[in-house]
């Protein structure tokens, strides 16, 4: 039963670590993206792609920020189920 649950929180782990990936990356690069757009139809200067690149990498810094929040969270909340099972025993 111990073997499960240890398999199981890796597999978690290791979802939480392939989303964290994708939402640091995605934006970014859809930013970029559409500021190519943006520049090919309507003619706009290289700034746009400077602006889109600081956007793209505050969104990924606000997401990095709120992952670390909800890991930390849920890193506490385990730690005081924990305290609460071995009082009880």
């Amino acid at each position: 039963m111990d073997k499960e649950r240890v398999f199981f929180r890796a597999l978690k782990g290791l979802s939480w670590l392939t989303q964290l990936g994708f939402s640091l990356v995605c934006p970014p690069l859809l930013c970029v993206f559409v500021a190519m757009k943006l520049q090919q139809n309507f003619e706009i200067g290289n700034w746009i792609i400077i602006v889109a690149v600081v956007v793209g990498i505050l969104s990924a810094a606000c997401t990095f920020i709120s992952f670390a929040r909800q890991m930390l969270s849920d890193a506490m909340s385990a730690d005081k189920s924990k305290e609460g099972d071995n009082n009880e025993t």
